[in-house]
């Protein structure tokens, strides 16, 4: 700030001219702009040498407008430098202060000029005079049509830029009418068919905790953990954590706790935290909340964000260049070990897994570190800490990077160049690559975690064997969704899919951001997330209806709790969808 200050200064103060050799310098000499202002001049004494005390002190553009004619108003006398030359059409030079000299010595610059006499004085000009009052009028109506013009520029503004900000649309418009939960609290990984009979509100519930405002409710993380539901976000005053934990598996939802804990505080790194279930304990970043009372402990880890558990191994990693193992024993966490990585980032797309970023299991389970996405792929075995990298160390040699990674049971896939996959198996041992086939159709995220044998069988010829079935968009305006079963290879398709697939030509860039479909085909759920908004729906396939709602696709943070439960966050609290009843 002191430099900052200093640099400043030199712009906003003038020098003073200063003699040479009892001259002023020729520079200041002829190009002195004439001025009017004779509150600038000052006298000198008759004795011209400066006094030992009288040392040269710099001025302020402040301080001049202040001595400029009298009447002016404060934000005249700032502006009338600069606002001048929009007036007058011609430029004011600030001159230093000397002493006068006759017409006769100023044609000859080699004389010296005389010392102590006082600036010639002028007689006022009437003309001068009305020229200045009229400029004064012109110039505090400038001031005045400029912030006026600002205010209007502001309020039109005003509404563009409060629908740049990502918002979705509030669900209190009106009563929300509720059916409650009927449904039988079961989570299989396979979406309910019943969602084919459409999508109610099974309830809603008021925020239970007191310290976290609007603001950081929208940004409340949801984490499904059997059949209780966590709220965890930031609270309004600190980075304190505040939680509450919500069992949903009755016909309207229990408050089983709420807790914040002032002297607790969370890492620098609060706007990506992570959420592990670890036995007893629910681990939010550097936090350990009980799950049975909600009393909250800060984690030995301090600054590392938790990646996954691994049988009773935790990992965490540092977001740098570090990751570490730890156990659970005697009351404690302890480390068991720690190790060095490449570079780290928060922005990774192992970040951004919706699964755990873990692979294989038993003694060969390993960790994927959230390397930054330049550099070839790391793993890191979760009980001996040793790190592997996938394919060569550093940064790639070639401007490209990870477009996306598979965890499998046995292994991982990567994407990093087009058309073409990579396999590795657990150790990170390099199997081979193969040409991607199957393109703008997606697999649903239902069933068990797939093989390398059965990724590579979906990539290549389109078949789910592990999941539930295939999805991709159709139709002239890619509104039409087409589902591919796995048990009996039926395919259904429904029409009303709006804003999730993009036409491009004579195909439909199909991304959702989640898609799910029943067993037997005759249900669907996809959704996207968008910036600003998202779309959702549900689908009755043999039928070929589409459900959705305002509230539905309103609610953030959509989790799933069972088959037939989706959780969201609203501006007030939190709202539960569940299929229509009879």
């Amino acid at each position: 700030m002191a430099c900052e200050g200093a640099r400043s200064s030199s712009h906003a103060w003038t020098r003073p001219g200063r003699r040479i050799g009892g001259k002023l310098p020729l520079g200041v000499w002829y190009k002195r702009g004439v001025s009017n202002d004779f509150s600038r001049w000052d006298p000198p004494e008759a004795d011209s040498s400066p006094a030992p005390e009288a040392e040269p002190t710099t001025q302020s553009t402040a301080e001049q407008s202040q001595g400029s004619a009298a009447g002016n108003s404060g934000v005249a006398s700032s502006l009338k430098p600069v606002l001048g030359s929009l007036v007058t059409g011609a430029t004011r030079t600030t001159a230093t202060p000397r002493s006068s000299a006759s017409h006769d010595e100023a044609s000859s610059p080699a004389s010296a000029p005389r010392k102590g006499l006082r600036p010639p004085r002028r007689k006022r000009d009437p003309q001068r005079l009305a020229r200045n009052a009229l400029y004064e009028r012109l110039l505090d109506k400038k001031v005045i049509i400029g912030a006026v013009l600002v205010v209007v520029a502001l309020v039109l503004a005003l509404p563009r830029l409060m629908a740049l900000a990502p918002s979705f649309s509030s669900v209190t418009r009106g009563p929300i009418t509720v059916q409650g939960y009927q449904g039988s609290a079961t989570n299989t990984n396979v979406l309910s068919s019943n969602w084919a009979a459409g999508v109610s509100v099974a309830w809603t519930l008021p925020d239970p905790r007191s310290d976290v405002g609007q603001e950081h409710r929208t940004r409340t993380r949801l984490f499904a953990d059997g059949t209780t539901i966590y709220m965890a976000s930031l609270s309004d005053t600190n980075r304190s954590f505040s939680i509450a934990a919500i069992d949903v598996s009755s016909s309207t939802p229990t408050v089983l706790w709420t807790s914040s804990d002032a002297s607790v505080r969370m890492t620098h790194e609060t706007s990506n935290f992570s959420i592990v279930s670890a036995g007893q304990w629910l681990i939010v970043g550097n936090i350990l909340v009980s799950k049975s009372t909600g009393i909250q402990a800060e984690g030995p880890w301090e600054d590392d964000q938790p990646m996954a558990l691994v049988d009773d191994v935790l990992v965490t990693c540092s977001g740098y260049e570090t990751c570490s193992g730890w156990t659970y024993s005697s009351g404690s966490w302890k480390r068991l070990w720690q190790a060095i990585t490449g570079h780290q980032s928060n922005n990774s797309k192992v970040r951004q897994l919706e699964v755990p970023p873990t692979i294989g299991s038993g003694e060969d389970a390993s960790v994927i570190v959230p390397v930054d996405d330049y550099r070839n792929l790391q793993i890191i075995n979760a009980r001996t800490g040793v790190v592997t990298t996938l394919g060569a160390e550093g940064r790639f040699k070639q401007p490209s990077s990870l477009t996306a990674l598979y965890p499998t049971a046995d292994g991982l896939i990567l994407d990093k160049k087009a058309n073409q996959l990579e396999k590795y198996d657990v150790t990170g041992t390099f199997i081979s690559a193969f040409d991607r086939n199957t393109k703008n159709k997606v697999y649903t995220d239902d069933g068990t975690v797939p093989t390398l044998s059965d990724l590579e069988a979906f990539f290549t010829s389109g078949k789910t064997p592990w999941t539930t079935g295939m999805m991709e968009a159709s139709g002239d305006k890619c509104e039409v969704l087409t589902l591919h079963t796995t048990a009996g290879a039926a395919t259904y398709s429904a029409e009303g899919m709006k804003g999730i697939a993009d036409g491009y030509g004579s195909f439909c860039l199909f991304a959702p951001t989640h898609a799910r479909a029943s067993a037997d085909g005759a249900a669907a759920f996809v959704q996207k997330t968008g910036y600003k908004e998202q779309n959702v729906y549900f689908f009755d396939m043999a039928n070929n209806k589409v459900y959705t709602s305002t509230e539905l696709t309103a609610a953030q943070n959509l989790t799933w709790v069972f088959d037939d439960l989706l959780v969201g966050v609203t501006d007030e609290g939190l709202i539960a969808f569940t299929p229509t009843s009879s």
